[in-house]
């Protein structure tokens, strides 16, 4: 299991929230937040702080395989040698608490007849979605991104080649909020597109921009601006056989 995971596991299950956390540790929310995201990794220092606060041993986030295995053999140590029982039962907790979280079921909204442009827009008018299953794990382990709800519609053209091909099945995470440089779902005058959110507050403008240069960039400014809204963040282009459409 990845080291954010652990983290945020052993977080919630102690009842703790990322603010609380980041106290104890002396870092910032921002920081916490990015250990357990997986975008940047804690020095042992700090790993050591976190083995005490949470009464687990440092190997909790020092060994890929210790998740389940390890805690089980520490439950029946801690037993065997009645160093602390009330250890032993917050060990056991959490061991369950992985498997659960491991297993639990998140349900991807995959809409069929919805596509967004990589070239010069697509109007859709049926928007209807069926939920797919999908194990959290398979999120975090395989997919390397947070377990939560996502989208799920095709690209269509080919303006975003070689980041996205016609055809390509995205994971988007719904929001209406997205940072300059991300690939975005846009929703411009009520045709999707999926573009490079470039963001010019000097000229006061939009730029959605194809990652293929034989596709013009397209500018959004003035009174168009509120025609445009994200309606979506691109966060991952899924493995071909996942979803069958």
């Amino acid at each position: 299991m990845v080291l954010g995971k652990k983290i945020r596991l052993i977080r919630e299950e102690q009842g703790l929230n990322q603010s609380e956390l980041a106290d104890k540790l002396s870092i910032t929310s921002r920081t916490l937040q990015n250990y357990e995201y997986g975008t940047s990794i804690p020095d042992i220092k700090l790993m050591q702080k976190m083995a005490q606060i949470f009464q687990v041993p440092i190997g909790y986030f020092l060994d890929d395989n210790f998740d389940v295995s390890s805690i089980k053999n520490d439950v029946s140590r801690v037993v065997s040698n009645d160093v602390s029982l009330k250890k032993a039962e917050k060990l056991q907790h959490l061991k369950n608490t992985i498997s659960e979280q491991e297993n639990k079921l998140i349900n991807l909204r995959f809409f069929p007849s919805v596509s967004a442009a990589a070239g010069y827009g697509a109007n859709n008018d049926n928007e209807s979605f069926k939920n797919i299953p999908i194990t959290a794990s398979f999120l975090t382990d395989v997919l390397r991104i947070p377990a939560r709800q996502y989208d799920v519609i095709n690209v269509l053209g080919n303006s975003m080649e070689p980041f996205l091909k016609d055809g390509d099945m995205v994971l988007v995470l719904p929001t209406h909020e997205a940072s300059n440089g991300e690939i975005v779902i846009a929703n411009l005058g009520g045709d999707l597109y999926v573009k490079k959110l470039l963001k010019d507050p000097i000229k006061k403008r939009i730029r959605l921009t194809s990652m293929n240069e034989l596709y013009e960039d397209i500018v959004v400014e003035d009174d168009e601006l509120d025609q445009l809204k994200i309606v979506g963040v691109v966060k991952k282009v899924l493995p071909s056989g996942v979803i069958s459409a």
